[in-house]
């Protein structure tokens, strides 16, 4: 009887986790005011951004590529080249060995949407997010098919505690992808085992206040194999 509270403790902690991961990319929206894109004029010779007034930015719309104008897709194409794949590439680099699609199957045709600043692709079933924002991009947001183990509780099977990545290695990745030092006290890694049906896997919170997930700096989820299946950047 004693176990009876704790397990239902880590049901319920964990069936939260997995409810953020379907209100997490909610973090994105209410952009202010100055962060509305410009067009280019050209004459600066650098990547160009598409203009409010063309494609609704910062109104929180969404907008699929057969949509696009000529003007929004000859933007999206340079920028793709110029700004969205290195950033893509920038993330992988920073996460070799864990990523689960290949950079070279990204390409422009790929494009879902784009919802207010950012541009979602899909690749094999991942979806993957790069947000365009003050001049930066970044990729912002991975969710694997896989993801949907985290929302499942565990169907019997023995349960694999231990953690698929080092954390070492763990913490070089991060501060390499964030562009900044995070202290290993940051690190939060907890097993997804205890009450998922992903058997092996580990979630990971990175910075921020414990119970506020909205001050995270970021936040993953490997699987048995170490692969990224869930990856959200903070704010």
């Amino acid at each position: 009887m004693t176990g009876r509270p704790l397990t239902i403790t880590l049901v319920f902690a964990f069936g939260i986790i997995a409810l953020a991961f379907v209100l997490l990319p909610l973090w994105k929206t209410g952009r202010p005011p100055d962060a509305q894109p410009v067009v280019a004029d050209g004459s600066s010779g650098g990547a160009t951004t598409l203009s409010p007034s063309t494609n609704h930015f910062g109104q929180g719309l969404k907008e699929r590529l057969n949509q696009f104008s000529p003007a929004e897709r000859a933007a999206f194409q340079t920028n793709f080249v110029q700004k969205y794949k290195p950033a893509i590439e920038r993330w992988n680099a920073a996460y070799k060995g864990h990523v689960p699609f290949s950079v070279s199957d990204v390409t422009p045709d790929r494009l879902a949407e784009r919802v207010e600043f950012s541009f979602v692709f899909v690749i094999d079933g991942i979806t993957l997010s790069v947000e365009d924002l003050r001049g930066t991009a970044n990729l912002e947001y991975l969710n694997a098919l896989e993801t949907k183990k985290m929302m499942g509780l565990p169907n019997g099977e023995r349960p694999i505690m231990q953690i698929p990545i080092d954390r070492l290695e763990l913490l070089a990745m991060v501060q390499s992808d964030l562009g900044q030092p995070i202290s290993p006290t940051e690190l939060r890694v907890t097993s997804s085992s205890v009450a998922t049906a992903l058997n092996g896997g580990a979630i990971v919170e990175v910075g921020g206040d414990p119970n506020n997930s909205v001050t995270w700096k970021a936040n993953l989820v490997f699987n048995s194999s170490g692969q990224i299946t869930y990856y959200l950047r903070g704010l």
